[in-house]
């Protein structure tokens, strides 16, 4: 009879050495956490990015309507008394361009274009 080592003894079918299951189980949970990380970063870069476009777009945006009117005036009247902003230029221009002031506006302000 042929002695059969504890070693080499033969196991179910389907069935997988108990480090190698260790192994599958780490990795493929780390591999979810890796997943879900990378979609958190894209989605939070992504957010950033759209915000940060948001603010560049709008900011300088007079507002519509009456509150538009009224704000284009109130720059007007900060540019006659001096109180000069860096953004003053093309927030005026689109004052001018959506009808909020007049060009003699800005000639009255010394701001002719």
């Amino acid at each position: 009879m042929i002695a059969i080592a504890p070693e080499a003894r033969l196991r179910p079918a389907g069935s997988r050495p108990a480090a190698l299951l260790i192994w599958t189980y780490f990795m493929t949970s780390g591999f979810r956490k890796l997943l879900v990380l990378a979609c958190l970063v894209v989605i939070a870069v992504g957010g950033y990015l759209a915000w940060e476009r948001y603010q560049r777009v709008y900011a300088n945006a007079p507002p519509k309507g009456i509150v538009g009117q009224v704000a284009c005036q109130l720059r007007l009247r900060d540019v006659k008394t001096s109180n000069l902003k860096p953004d003053d230029q093309p927030f005026l221009t689109k004052c001018l361009m959506g009808g909020y002031i007049t060009k003699s506006d800005l000639d009255d302000a010394g701001l002719s274009p």
